[in-house]
């Protein structure tokens, strides 16, 4: 799986976007050992890590999708970027555009998810009011993953002060990257 990895992050390399391997290796790696259910991606922008999320989900020959939602314009060159830069992983990227909210009212309660990674690093959106939405329609198992930690003070404020049945498996304090990762237990 290192070389799959390796093929990937180079990928992102070449297309001159920028991430740190240590964030991208949090998220391919926790993808390919969640439960094989959707991949939920709240604040994609440009796919940087849209792609290790498709990437984990087609190495490990999975069904599932990765739906990412972002506020874009269908017209701005944010949401063309993003088109692009995921365009080899179109079998397994479902753009949704939206906020969280707005995504969360139409979403079908039946879908099991696997994993949400809150990526939104604008301190405007309200993280908080997201996780309490989307990580109940995690089963036991489900993996959160919060992305800009500890620099979001909304990622961060949400991260260290999660509900009981979530256990942290990862923090940004042992490892060289700005991911939180908590599980979610029958607690």
């Amino acid at each position: 799986m290192d070389e799959n990895f390796n093929k990937h992050f180079n990928l992102v390399k070449n297309l001159k976007l920028n991430c740190s391997k240590a964030a991208a290796r949090t998220l391919y790696f926790q993808t390919i050992n969640t439960h094989d259910d959707v991949v939920l991606e709240l604040g994609s922008n440009e796919g940087v890590s849209s792609i290790f999320l498709a990437a984990a989900l087609r190495d490990k020959n999975s069904k599932s999708k990765v739906y990412c939602v972002d506020s874009w314009k269908a017209d701005d060159l944010t949401f063309k970027n993003f088109l692009s830069n995921v365009e080899i992983f179109n079998d397994y990227v479902v753009p949704l555009i939206g906020t969280p909210d707005e995504v969360y009212n139409k979403w079908p309660v039946c879908t099991k998810i696997g994993l949400v990674h809150f990526n939104y690093s604008r301190e405007s959106y309200n993280i908080e009011r997201a996780f309490n939405l989307w990580s109940a329609l995690l089963p036991v198992g489900g993996v959160v993953i919060f992305d800009s930690v500890p620099s979001n003070s909304s990622s961060t404020k949400v991260a260290s002060h999660l509900p009981k049945n979530f256990k942290v498996i990862f923090d940004v304090m042992f490892k060289r990257s700005n991911k939180w990762v908590a599980v979610k237990t029958d607690e």
